[in-house]
């Protein structure tokens, strides 16, 4: 299950379409009840105040994930995370790139999930495995993307 909390005025109409595709990625990611996983959608100060704090860059960015079985309170096993999604940078990056927001959104939103699930790139070969991953993922949920780009 994947919940769906709106932090940065994204609307009731975008966020009924997040919603939507949540449902599918869950469906295709087979999380069932036994994977939670709350994405929260910040504005682009709160999001760099996170990537600074936890990546140690000063700067926006698009999505992070933080693992439930980080520091802090153990959880059930069934809690997988959070994902913090930041919609404006999102938007902007899409329009920089030429590409659709609603795809971007959901490549981010496939990506951080990923990453709860432990994929991890720290490589560029390991980026652009991650990237098939999403894709094939985004494509399951009836979501086209074109490339990488």
């Amino acid at each position: 299950m994947i919940e769906v909390l709106d932090d940065a005025g994204f609307g009731d109409e975008n966020s009924a379409r997040l919603e939507a595709f949540t449902a599918k990625l869950s469906d295709v990611l087979e999380l069932g009840s036994a994977g939670e996983v709350c994405v929260r959608l910040v504005a682009p100060v709160e999001i760099q105040t996170y990537n600074r704090d936890y990546r140690g860059k000063d700067e926006p960015t698009d999505v992070l994930s933080f693992p439930a079985s980080g520091d802090g309170f153990p959880q059930p096993e069934r809690i997988l995370g959070d994902v913090a999604l930041c919609p404006e940078f999102i938007e902007s990056s899409a329009g920089e790139l030429g590409k659709p927001f609603e795809t971007e959104l959901y490549f981010a939103l496939a990506h951080g999930v990923l990453h709860l699930l432990g994929w991890r790139h720290d490589t560029d070969e390991a980026l652009d495995g991650m990237n098939e991953k999403t894709i094939g993922i985004l494509a399951r949920c009836g979501v086209e993307v074109n490339d990488l780009g």
